[in-house]
């Protein structure tokens, strides 16, 4: 068999006369029925109430559908999720994204459906819908709707889940919201976490909801790249962190280049966990600067946690 040639793919059709390419497109839909429904939605690109319409049959034929889905068929269920909100992300978003926000929306509060029949081993559903919550965002910071709309309109929609894969609705808030927005949902957050906590009879015992808006907050850091605010919130319920939740401390101020707060959380433990963190190759000279000053400086061996443990005051 012939080797293709070298010449890149594009600059090759770039060239052809344009009856051969219809010629080979045609050939491509007799053959393909995903190049011919492509070619149906091309038609419609100048109509996107009807471009949506179709969309949202295809979404409501699978939220009615009762079949379910094996290991192996999950995969590909799940290469048809995916390319369903590729499709709407690329031909939809850009003639009407208020439209394509509904879909996104409808699709992740459809999460069950997903959940539900398919086994999702390998995580591909999961995958489907953290792409719709990033979706979701893009989607609504095109809309025309005022900024303070979104705020709580994204928390309920986050905190409706049941299946804990709309975490991207969080860490990537920033796709949406300013710094400053972020910050005034993080402050509401966690004045609801102290609410919660004072209404708790038993402290040591926090309900379920406690832990659901810290959660919440640990998304939110990760967004604003602020580990203060993922600490602040799990030392609200737990003053006395244990030695795994120091290494995520740790961790998480090394990947925010702050070396000297993760230090903070390292010193009773350093021998014991300091060399199983896991950091990323390029923060890696930040965790030596923790072991260096460590060494090197005997006051800051076992530092004052005062500073720290102030941030649940």
């Amino acid at each position: 068999m012939a080797k293709p040639p070298a010449e890149d793919p594009a600059d090759f059709l770039a060239r052809q006369p344009k009856e051969a390419l219809v010629a080979l497109l045609l050939e491509l839909a007799r053959d393909h029925e995903a190049v011919q429904a492509r070619f149906g939605r091309m038609q419609l690109a100048d109509q996107p109430d009807k471009l949506a319409a179709g969309f949202k049959k295809t979404l409501g034929a699978w939220k009615r559908s009762s079949k379910l889905y094996g290991y192996r068929e999950a995969s590909e269920f799940g290469r048809d999720l995916e390319g369903w909100l590729d499709q709407v992300e690329r031909e939809l978003c850009p003639k009407d994204p208020s439209a394509a926000l509904a879909l996104f929306q409808a699709f992740i509060e459809a999460d069950a459906s997903w959940f539900e029949r398919a086994d999702d081993s390998d995580g591909v559903i999961g995958d489907a819908v953290r792409s719709a919550c990033q979706y979701w965002l893009r989607a609504a910071a095109r809309c025309e709707t005022p900024v303070s709309v979104w705020p709580d309109r994204l928390l309920a929609l986050y905190l409706a889940d049941q299946y804990g894969a709309r975490g991207e609705l969080l860490s990537n808030a920033g796709l949406l919201l300013d710094e400053a927005t972020q910050r005034e949902l993080v402050t509401k957050l966690d004045a609801q976490l102290s609410a919660a906590l004072k209404a708790c009879p038993t402290p040591e015992n926090p309900p379920y909801e406690v832990f659901r808006i810290s959660g919440a907050l640990s998304l939110l850091s990760k967004s604003l790249r602020d580990p203060d605010v993922t600490v602040r919130a799990a030392l609200h319920y737990g003053p006395d962190p244990n030695p795994v939740l120091r290494q995520s401390f740790a961790r998480a101020y090394i990947e925010a280049d702050r070396p000297a707060d993760a230090l903070t959380w390292l010193p009773d433990s350093w021998g014991q966990l300091g060399h199983r963190l896991r950091v990323a190759p390029h923060r890696r000279p930040h965790l030596h600067q923790c072991r260096s000053a460590s060494w090197d400086a005997p006051a800051v061996k076992r530092p004052d946690m005062k500073p720290i443990a102030q941030l649940a005051l």
